[in-house]
């Protein structure tokens, strides 16, 4: 993977907060498995896919997106 394209990995491991990483299992320019790596990456991070949802979020998935947001928030 390029670094233009890709995602540093390594550099994710610095971050020091909660992460979620949210991944549609349809979408076309993220995996599921780069979703996954980019959580295991930074500790204390949360992978939520979605068998339904592609790149976008669609308004079906919004009150189930903030709710991970807000659980998230709230190990800050």
């Amino acid at each position: 993977m390029s670094a233009a394209r890709g995602v540093k990995l390594p550099a994710l491991t610095t971050l020091s907060m909660p992460l979620l990483v949210i991944n549609g299992e349809r979408d076309p320019i993220m995996k599921v498995s780069g979703g996954r790596a980019t959580a295991r990456a930074v500790p204390g991070s949360r992978f939520v896919s979605y068998p339904d949802m592609a790149h976008a979020i669609p308004p079906s998935r919004w009150s189930s997106v903030i709710d991970e947001v807000a659980r998230i928030a709230g190990q800050m």
